[in-house]
């Protein structure tokens, strides 16, 4: 999701929004927020947190893009695309990093389980 909306791959996507047309990306970026909320509400201090965070982002994002879309378009109107460029940057970063982690972790959650089946006297 956040690819899509990069302004290197879209450069105008920004440009002539109408209020519908936000009031749509809110709601799916609240359906998205509140999926990965429910999914990974995870309070720890480790990786883990920043999809949590990640989530809540994208809800209140979401919200606001819904029931203040006029407001946003006149934000996003006066904001500069670099700024654009460096927040969905760095999510997409976050993201990339939380799927690497997350193979890893799998990864690793398998390998113990078939240690632990070699290792099982009782099956």
């Amino acid at each position: 999701m956040v690819a899509s909306e990069f302004p290197l791959v879209q450069p105008h996507l920004y440009d002539a929004q109408i209020p519908p047309v936000v009031y749509l990306s809110g709601t799916l970026m609240f359906i998205g927020g509140l999926a990965v909320v429910r999914a990974h509400n995870s309070w720890t201090r480790d990786w883990t947190l920043l999809v949590t965070l990640s989530g809540w982002f994208f809800l209140t994002l979401g919200l606001f893009r819904m029931f203040a879309a006029s407001h946003y378009l006149r934000s996003a109107a006066t904001t500069d695309a670099t700024v654009f460029m460096a927040l969905e940057g760095i999510l997409f970063v976050d993201h990339l990093s939380a799927l690497k982690r997350n193979m890893i972790m799998r990864r690793l959650a398998k390998e113990q389980r078939q240690l632990q089946k070699k290792e099982s006297p009782w099956r």
